[in-house]
């Protein structure tokens, strides 16, 4: 027979029904938690943060990333995540991403820029990750972006201090080459001629007078190219071989004025018409610099200025029947040969310095047509 004292008691099992039912509540709840958890730092994050479909679109928008960019998430929703990026960045971008989905990378960076909504271009980096569902709903991307303007237009405006910087010296350059070899050179000659003329002074002065006279002229001459360099525009331009040909037969008159040197010049038209305006302009001035260098060390009395064709290109000769030119002479500070070899470097050109054929100094300027010109 049982009794009452057989039953088992009532209280415990009425806990563990209490127990059993709350459990599900408490994951809830914890679930939600982390939710909001997730929400706070999402939103509150101080880089910009999104994610988006495979189909390029945006999914989730933080507050950062509306700021960025100027528009707000329900904005965005209706826009393809690359309709704000440059034309320009946008097929480094689209091969990045098909790489990231196809599994052949882990994540991948970039920097590009970015159309903001008030029609500001602004840089941003951004580093996007994909993330799979592996319980067969679809796979999302999530990005952090960073805005990284200031930054940008910091490095750019240091590369542009840096070009001007750069550009500034090669034009001092440039002018201290033109002002040696064409209006030092011219001055040292009229020089030349006007000591010549001082000695004549007393044995015939009908002679100094005229070479007084030419010397005057050229100094004319020379300030009004020191003009040409103060307003910019220094380099005569020169058309065709029958203007080359009278600036250097120019030049040889100005040798011969002195009475110390002549030089035969032979330019051929064909020579001139492979050659840039530029290469033309380098000729001319590696010629006067060459035959100024004859004129102050050679000693000699006869000298040849030419300018033929040769192979594939062209070539200048200049040479002299003199004492022959030491390099290390030819100038005080050495400035006369550097000049020449930085001219015939920017014509690509091949530079040889020797003796003549004969005797005296010959210097050979050998410059490809394909670099200047073509018949």
């Amino acid at each position: 027979m049982t009794t009452p004292l057989d039953k088992p008691p009532l209280a415990p099992v009425a806990a563990s029904v209490s127990q059993d039912a709350g459990e599900p509540q408490r994951t809830k709840r914890q679930a939600r938690e982390r939710e909001e958890l997730l929400r706070f730092t999402f939103d509150s994050a101080p880089v910009g943060i999104y994610m988006a479909d495979l189909e390029e679109r945006y999914l989730k928008v933080n507050i950062a990333y509306q700021h960025m960019v100027g528009y707000s998430e329900a904005e965005l929703r209706h826009k393809s995540i690359f309709s704000l990026t440059h034309p320009d960045d946008l097929p480094r971008n689209q091969a990045l991403r098909a790489e990231l989905i196809a599994g052949k990378r882990e994540f991948f960076e970039i920097e590009k820029r970015y159309h903001a909504k008030s029609g500001k271009l602004i840089w941003v980096r951004n580093k996007v990750s994909l993330i799979e569902n592996t319980l067969g709903g679809p796979s999302i991307t999530i990005t952090a972006s960073q805005d990284i303007t200031e930054r940008k237009l910091a490095e750019q405006a240091r590369q542009e201090s840096e070009q001007r910087l750069r550009q500034a010296l090669e034009d001092r350059e440039r002018l201290a080459r033109d002002l040696h070899d064409g209006i030092v050179q011219q001055i040292y000659a009229i020089g030349l001629g006007l000591e010549e003329a001082q000695q004549l002074i007393a044995d015939d002065a009908r002679a100094a007078s005229e070479g007084i006279a030419g010397a005057i002229t050229r100094l004319n001459d020379v300030i009004r190219e020191v003009r040409r360099h103060i307003a910019g525009s220094a380099a005569p331009q020169i058309l065709d071989g029958r203007q080359l040909r009278a600036e250097l037969q120019a030049l040889a008159r100005t040798m011969e004025s002195a009475h110390r040197l002549q030089f035969r010049v032979e330019v051929d038209p064909k020579a001139v018409s492979r050659l840039s305006l530029d290469a033309t302009t380098h000729v001319l001035n590696i010629a006067r610099e060459a035959m100024s260098n004859s004129l102050r060390h050679s000693r000699g009395s006869n000298g040849l200025v030419s300018l033929l064709p040769h192979q594939n290109g062209v070539r200048l000769v200049v040479e002299d029947d003199g004492v022959g030119l030491d390099p290390q002479c030819a100038d005080s500070s050495g400035q006369g040969l550097r000049n020449i070899a930085a001219r015939a470097r920017q014509l690509s050109a091949r530079l040889d310095l020797g003796p003549g054929s004969t005797s005296g100094t010959r210097i050979v300027v050998d410059i490809p047509v394909e670099m200047h010109g073509a018949e």
